[in-house]
C-alpha cells in the first residue's frame, strides 16, 4: 500500500502498515544486523513507543486543528 488507503480493509491496517515498515528500515541499518535476533526484539519492542509518537506528531495538521480523517472511497 502506498499513499492514501483505497479499501476499508487499507484503512483499518494502516497500523499494521506503518510497524512492517518500522520493522524493514531497522532490518537495513547495518547495526542493527550486528546483533542477534533476541537483541533486535528488544530494541524494537524498547522503541516502538517513541517511534509510534513521532508517527503520530508528524500525523498532526495544525491548520486543521486536528489529524486527518481517513476516507476510503471504495467499500468493497
Amino acid at each position: 500500500m502506498v499513499g492514501e488507503p483505497q479499501t476499508i480493509v487499507e484503512a483499518i491496517n494502516i497500523g499494521e502498515m506503518f510497524s512492517r515498515k518500522y520493522v524493514q528500515f531497522c532490518k537495513g541499518l547495518p547495526q542493527f544486523k550486528s546483533f542477534g535476533t533476541e537483541e533486535q526484539l528488544l530494541l524494537l519492542k524498547a522503541a516502538f513507543p517513541e517511534i509510534s509518537s513521532v508517527n503520530i506528531a508528524f500525523l498532526y495538521d495544525p491548520q486543521e486543528g486536528g489529524f486527518p480523517v481517513v476516507v476510503v472511497s471504495d467499500l468493497n
